[in-house]
């Protein structure tokens, strides 16, 4: 349905992380360019704001809209493919976690992702969700394409030599709402995981020149102790049977301890902030080595089930 004109009242929303509320006095929800022009340009003429919202991921306020807030449900799947340069293009409210299923039977996907794929493509973009790797670009240095609708209406199209794509693509939202994007991909490849306990101090030493060896590379640090957790990602040829760990300890190491004890434990951490030095202790020395692998989209992504916060 379309929201144009007197558009409709909204509840409260809510970001993913529970750090941003809002209750924006109109909620629009176009369902084609044509529709999103014409209520952009309305809301122009009187004068109010208007901001677009896709899963609401972000931890900041970006999309905390008092005014008028634009769902992008509307803007969904293929649009267009391009199997040769390997280029789609995908209505800019696609989450992330679709792009599996529309890529992988092209034989393509997305050069680098982040850790979470609950993100739509415009909103995963115009923010900077970036990914790993010194040689891998993020989100936004895939988008080669884009269409929005400006703040007084107007639709444009940035090509890949448009000097104004660049801040487009990761825009904040403040030059328009996309409402379509052009990704340059690559050809569909695997990924070896290796993640493994480390000392802190060594971790961060070495840091720059782990980055500069391998494929991708992070860790995670425990604060109050010396414990981390390094994850090294080698990419390898499309076709690489997966390996690894079972599937009884991946679920018991991805769901009961990441995500269920986790979830646990964060709730005693911010019931008794003094207990969080012996808990980080413990978690730390639990850690234990593996090594797995599989298509490059469940490597990159890992299930989020706790709301948690953090900086962007």
């Amino acid at each position: 349905m379309s929201a144009r004109g007197s558009g409709t009242a909204s509840a409260t929303w809510s970001n993913w992380g529970g750090t941003a509320h809002c209750a924006p006095s109109r909620l629009l929800m176009p369902q084609s360019v044509d529709e999103l022009a014409a209520d952009v340009h309305a809301a122009a003429e009187r004068g109010e704001t208007v901001k677009p919202v896709g899963a609401g991921h972000s931890f900041s306020e970006i999309a905390v809209a008092p005014g008028v807030q634009v769902s992008m449900s509307g803007f969904q799947g293929l649009r267009s493919v391009d199997v040769d340069r390997r280029r789609v293009t995908l209505g800019a409210g696609t989450h992330l976690h679709q792009l599996p299923g529309l890529l992988d039977p092209l034989g393509l996907a997305m050069t680098n992702l982040g850790d979470i794929d609950r993100q739509t493509i415009s909103g995963a973009t115009s923010t900077g969700t970036h990914g790993t790797g010194g040689r891998f670009g993020g989100i936004s240095t895939q988008i080669c394409g884009a269409t929005l609708v400006d703040g007084d209406g107007r639709v444009r199209t940035l090509g890949e030599d448009d000097p104004d794509l660049k801040a487009v693509a990761l825009g904040l939202g403040a030059l328009g709402v996309l409402t379509e994007v052009t990704l340059q991909l690559v050809d569909a490849f695997a990924i070896e995981a290796v993640e493994a306990p480390a000392d802190a101090d060594e971790t961060i030493d070495g840091f720059l020149e782990r980055v500069a060896t391998v494929d991708h590379y992070e860790f995670y640090w425990f604060p109050h102790t010396t414990c981390a957790l390094t994850k090294t990602n080698t990419r390898l040829p499309a076709g690489t049977p997966a390996s690894g760990p079972g599937r009884v300890r991946r679920y018991i190491d991805d769901e009961l301890l990441s995500n269920g004890l986790f979830r646990v434990l964060c709730t005693l951490s911010a019931t008794a902030p003094a207990v969080v030095p012996a808990i980080n202790q413990l978690s730390g020395r639990a850690l234990s080595a593996r090594t797995y692998t599989d298509r490059s989209d469940k490597i990159f992504i890992s299930n989020r089930d706790v709301r948690f916060r953090e900086m962007e």
